[in-house]
């Protein structure tokens, strides 16, 4: 012990260890007892104490924890013995290597730190030991490794964001983008989003320096030969698949209502790339809109290799700030009240005038102008009674109030929504030459929702427009329907933009197909099927080697599919072609399967051999096309031609609503496709086109899968323009609204075609094809109906007393209580659709979860997929029994009013025939 004086407070304790090792020095005040350690290390020759507490790994320390471009780095190296020790700088790959001699435990290397070391690399070292050295039992090698940081400030760009702490909406405001040592070279961007949205989405401030002078990982993996010096061990075996990165997307919401609108706009604007004036400034300006809350303002600079950014929060406010309360929708007929939050924030008590205007399909009942006495900070809550007019539409409220010298305006939109769904009549056919043909579209729609559309063209497929117009505008999306909606898309886009251009316009098809693309990735689980609804484990076989059919075409079309998606998809699919499981169900799946491995260049032959040789007539036809066809693309067409029959017999089973979706119409269409490819002058080809046509009747729409397959079937032979020469004119009551000829299609989306008789007239050579439909929502609501199901809808309280819907109180739970009674067994994939009246809001769609309310637990069944909207609950189920089923879920009265109370529908996706439908109804929501 060393006793030393410290004059003034401060003083120098020299030391010499003995010998190496780790000293602990320990400093203490006798009269007040304080302490203070340090801890040192002494290395020297020989060999040190860290020798066997990690006998294969090698400590390494650097000098400095960051170094400039230039400098020496200075890297001392603790191994466990002495040996050969190869040195490697490496990050993504290996940048410089040293080979140094240890002939001790313990070295110091200095390593040259270069520009290309930026940000970082990674020194490891590898030491071999002697054979001679150390006992035989010894470790034969060690490593390590030490991250080498660089200094790279130098890049950072400072940016500096001059902006107001407070702004007034509905404004052009200006803010002033200052950069450190920029010029005419550097650009920048500025955004402006409200922070709501930001910290709803957890988003960022991005920071190019971060992401390109970050800390970067070791992207190289270190292999070597050490295992192979011991006695080998069998892995441990486990069933259990290990812990993946499984994907989940939110569902991609097709929006059902007819009436679209974005009643929140969020706030987010952009300045586009600008440039700086020689001082290193610019003036951005924002259009502020309606807004009262907090923005983020966030810069983004960049220069050659200099990067930075910077972010500031400014308050946009009213001095009166108005907060709203409208309904979510609003329904033809509907009765509702406006609550208005009016907050004087101008600093002084005053006098304020209110007053709400409507447009659109609405109207003020009661009082539009109102006026009121408020104290400095005061509050208060008027309201204003409207109501809805009897037809559909967008309409739009703005909302004025000024006192004390300040005026502020705020608007929103509401869609009156129709209490029921939209319908489609489609009329198709033919007119040769030199005749003419009569149409007359259906009228009785509620005003503001009737559309009107005529196309006209040489192509027959237009015939089948219709078709795919329902399969664009199918309003769910599993992995089956998200497949139907594209895949026709891959080879008819043409067709699409005849069926719509404005809906398909400038390469919107290509769009289509890619979002289909992107949202069935991210459907796909971990062992390369894909969920049946998004966000769930529930797989359909047949609809993940549909979804890969999909897949697999589309990336011989050009469309990008990931690597690791196609690869886990291609190896699940040889796992259901090895499947060995004995019946009709499993036969078919793993023949498709086999059709799809061979389009994707990966036949199995020994498994199409198999069922070649053993089971190939205990096919179905389809699937015996299919089998043909996985030869055919396996480059072996004898063997097809052998496996295909003269003539195809018609499926005569039941259509399915889950499992393999069979149908008769799907079976043709199948096996027509592969005909198509494989044999177009097949003697089947004309039967099946003429059922396949006889059965896609316009007033029957059928299935997604049954469209998808038909559409595509029919396409491959009846694509090809006919040979024609022709003019016409379309007229209505006789009066010509349009010209037409065959050198393209033409598209008429006239209201007034819905006005009277429209006659169809062609002169010249060849056959012109028409399709005409009507769209819209019928004046009357449909009438209470069972088809094979039957629906009924209950409110109840709290407690689970039944509800008078015409006696609710504001504020009050509703547990709705949704009935379905099947009359047959196995009815799967059934979409129960409830639609809300206008004063209540979903709450708590899963109440079976729900311990405040047990009494609804036992009773209520579960589903297969859950779709909430602000207007409406969809709720998918499968019923393996017939019998009665119920589900419940709460929703919130918010809005005083009398309201419509839409019909319920349940339907069958797979058989739309077997359906049921409530009539309608009053909701009235009082004090």
């Amino acid at each position: 012990m060393d006793k030393i004086r410290l004059p003034n407070g401060e003083g120098t304790y020299l030391y010499r260890p003995p010998s190496w090792g780790c000293y602990k020095l320990v400093f203490s005040d006798p009269k007040t007892g304080a302490r203070a350690v340090r801890e040192i290390y002494a290395y020297g020759w020989g060999y040190s104490p860290w020798a066997m507490d990690h006998p294969d790994r090698v400590q390494l320390d650097l000098d400095k924890k960051v170094y400039q471009t230039g400098e020496t780095a200075t890297l001392q190296i603790k191994a466990p013995f002495a040996g050969r020790a190869l040195v490697t700088v490496e990050r993504e790959k290996v940048y410089d290597a040293y080979s140094v001699e240890l002939k001790e435990n313990t070295g110091i290397i200095s390593i040259p730190v270069k520009e290309n070391y930026k940000p970082n690399v990674y020194v490891s070292v590898h030491l071999i030991r002697g054979i001679k050295l150390l006992d035989k039992r010894a470790p034969a090698r060690a490593f390590g490794t030490i991250p080498l940081s660089v200094d790279c400030r130098e890049h950072r760009l400072k940016v500096t964001i001059n902006a107001a702490k407070e702004y007034l909406p509905n404004r052009t405001v200006e803010v002033e983008l200052a950069v450190e040592g920029g010029g005419g070279e550097t650009q920048l961007t500025l955004a402006a989003v409200d922070e709501g949205i930001c910290q709803l989405t957890e988003f960022v401030t991005p920071d190019p320096w971060e992401f390109f002078y970050g800390k970067r990982a070791l992207g190289l993996e270190t292999y070597d030969l050490y295992g192979m010096l011991l006695p080998e061990v069998a892995p441990v075996e486990t069933k259990d698949s290990p812990a993946g990165d499984e994907e989940m997307d939110n569902i991609r919401r097709r929006n059902l209502n007819p009436v679209a609108i974005r009643r929140v706009k969020p706030v987010s604007l952009w300045s586009g790339v600008l440039r700086l004036d020689a001082a290193g400034r610019t003036r951005v300006k924002l259009d502020l809109p309606q807004f009262n809350g907090t923005l983020r303002l966030m810069a983004v600079a960049v220069s050659g290799t200099r990067f930075g950014s910077a972010t500031e929060k400014v308050l946009v406010r009213d001095p009166i700030v108005l907060t709203s309360t409208y309904p979510r929708v609003l329904a033809p007929g509907d009765r509702t009240e406006i609550a208005v939050g009016v907050f004087n924030g101008t600093g002084r008590q005053g006098d304020f005038n209110l007053e709400l205007r409507a447009e659109g399909p609405v109207r003020i009942s009661g009082f539009a102008k109102k006026k009121l006495t408020l104290a400095k900070g005061e509050e208060k809550m008027v309201t204003f009674a409207v109501a809805a007019k009897e037809e559909a539409g967008t309409c739009r409220f703005v909302l004025k109030a000024s006192g004390n010298g300040a005026t502020t305006t705020e608007t929103t939109e509401l869609s009156v929504r129709p209490a029921t769904p939209a319908v489609t009549a489609g009329f198709a056919g033919s007119v040769a030459a030199g005749k003419s043909a009569i149409i007359e579209l259906p009228g009785g729609w509620v005003p503001g929702t009737a559309r009107y559309s005529l196309t006209l063209s040489p192509l027959p497929m237009i015939e089948f427009t219709g078709r795919l117009r329902y399969l664009l505008g199918y309003p769910y999306g599993c992995v089956e329907q998200t497949t139907s909606r594209v895949f026709p898309l891959l080879y008819f886009a043409d067709l699409a933009g005849a069926a719509d251009p404005a809906f398909l316009a400038a390469g919107r098809a290509e769009t289509y197909v890619r979002q289909g693309i992107e949202k069935l990735q991210s459907m796909q689980l971990q062992d390369g099927s894909f969920s049946f609804w998004p966000g769930t484990d529930y797989v359909s076989p047949w609809g993940s080697i549909y979804a890969a059919h999909f897949l697999v075409e589309a990336r011989k079309a050009g469309y990008i599919v990931a690597d690791r998606i196609y690869d886990r998809m291609l190896t699940w699919l040889e796992t259901m072609s090895r499947k060995t499981i004995e019946g009709p169900v499993s036969r078919q799946l793993r023949v498709y399967a086999l059709y799809v491995l061979s389009l994707a260049g990966k036949p199995q032959l020994s498994s199409m051999a198999f069922i070649k040789g053993q089971q190939l007539s205990q096919l179905m036809p389809d699937s015996r096309a299919q089998l043909a066809a996985a030869y055919y693309y396996a480059n072996d067409r004898q063997t097809a031609r052998e496996i295909l029959p003269n003539t195809f017999a018609a499926y005569t089973g039941k259509r399915e609503t889950g499992g393999n979706f069979n149908s008769a119409v799907r079976s043709d269409a199948i096996i027509l496709s592969v005909l198509a490819d494989l044999d177009p002058s097949h003697p089947a080809v004309p039967k099946l086109v003429e059922r396949l046509v006889d059965a896609i009747r316009i007033d029957n729409w059928g299935t997604t899968q049954e469209n998808a397959f038909a559409l595509m079937a029919l396409g491959k032979l009846l694509h090809r323009k006919e040979a024609a020469d022709y003019t016409g004119e379309v007229l209505l009551n006789g009066k010509v609204i349009a010209v037409f000829d065959a050198k393209g299609t033409k598209r008429l989306g006239d209201q007034r075609l819905g006005e009277g008789k429209i006659a169809i007239r062609v002169e010249g050579v060849g056959e012109c094809y028409y399709y005409a439909e009507a769209t819209g929502v019928p004046e009357k609501p449909p009438a209470a109906a069972s088809h094979g199901l039957r629906v009924e809808r209950e409110f109840f309280d709290r407690h689970g007393r039944t509800l008078d819907p015409e006696r609710i109180r504001q504020g009050d739970l509703v547990v709705v209580g949704l009935t379905i009674e099947t009359e047959e067994d196995n009815v799967k994939n059934v979409v129960l659709v409830d639609l809300l009246p206008a004063g209540l809001e979903i709450e708590n769609p899963r109440l079976a979860t729900s311990a405040e309310l047990g009494w609804v637990s036992e009773k209520s069944f579960t589903p297969t997929y859950l779709d909430i909207r602000d207007d409406r609950l969809i709720v998918f189920a499968d019923f393996g029994r017939a019998g009665t089923y119920r589900f419940y879920y709460a929703a919130r009265a918010v809005s005083r009013g009398t309201f419509v109370l839409p019909s319920l529908r349940a339907e069958c996706m797979y058989e739309p025939e077997v359906y049921g439908v409530t009539s309608g109804g009053k909701v009235r929501i009082s004090d």
